[in-house]
Parts: C-alpha cells; structure tokens; sequence
C-alpha cells in the first residue's frame, strides 16, 4: 500500500509544479507585453523627396520669378497700333536689388513652410546683348546668383547665372 501513496503524492506533486511553471510563465509573458508597449517609435515626419530635385525646381524658377519682379508685364502695346497679343516687360535695371531682395524673400518663405532654408546672393550682373522683338528694342541681361538650400541633413550651393529680358522704359 505503501507503493500506492507515494504514486498519489508524486502525481499531486507534479500537478503543482505545473501549476507554478504556467503562473510563472502567464507573469513573465505579460511583463514581456507591457515591455513591449511601453518602446518608443521614432517615425520620421519629413517627406521622401531628394534635396537635389527640390535644388533643381529652385534653380530653375529662380530665373523666371527674378525677372517677373523685376519688369512690369504688358500685355498687347495699344499705343503703337501693333498686335494686342503680345506681351511685353517694361522695366529698370536700376532696381534689379529690389526685385532680387523680393524675389530670395519669396523663395525663402515658401521653402520655409516646408522645413528648407534657402538662401541666394545676388553675385554680379552685366549686359549680354541687345536685340529687337516684335519692333521693340529688347535688352538681355546675364545675372549671376548663388543659390544655396539647406534640410539640417545636406547642403547643396551653386552659382547660376540667369538671362534677364527688360524693355527699357
């Protein structure tokens, strides 16, 4: 009889070691859980567009913007009788430092608004040619600027040099 109990007393035993080892394991994996949960997530916010390609639109609507502040647009010349299709810019090189100076504020806003510093430099300008459009006297200009952009993480700067129509007024 005695064999008996000890069976009895082995079984219950094994019984009670299972029962700590899955309170154990229901403990430690609901520590792992809340472990788990409590990681922070770093997401990053900015968008996936490359730096160059944003350099690249500013370069190349820099130019077009510059010379836009710069000239006052007419549209057709009534006064001459000629084709009140066309468009012409009328404007002063004198104030070339005024229309730069709206033009990189401009820039430099809207760039802003999407976490980029822009920043331009008005190097040198010089006459290029001259050359007569529609029977209006046209003068082209050759304007060098330093374009530079910066996203806390890369830089790009290079010198560009833009041709500027303006109508002498």
């Amino acid at each position: 009889m005695r064999e008996g109990g000890l069976k009895k007393d082995s079984n219950a035993q094994m019984i009670t070691l299972l029962g700590i080892i899955i309170a154990i394991s229901v403990i430690v994996m609901s520590s792992l859980a809340s472990e788990i949960a409590n990681i922070d997530f770093v997401v990053t916010s900015r968008e996936a567009t490359s730096l160059t390609s944003e350099f690249a639109i500013i370069k190349d609507s820099f130019g077009i913007s510059l010379n836009y502040n710069l000239a006052d647009i007419i549209i057709g010349n009534s006064s001459n009788g000629k084709n009140e299709d066309e468009t012409y810019l009328f404007g002063d090189m004198d104030l070339l430092n005024e229309a730069f100076n709206q033009t990189k504020d401009e820039f430099f806003n809207i760039s802003l608004r999407y976490g980029l510093i822009f920043d331009a430099y008005l190097v040198d300008y010089w006459f290029s040619y001259e050359d007569t459009i529609q029977d209006v006297k046209s003068v082209f200009y050759e304007v060098e600027i330093k374009l530079s952009i910066d996203n806390g993480d890369s830089y790009i700067a290079e010198d560009v040099i833009y041709t500027i129509l303006c109508i002498p007024e």
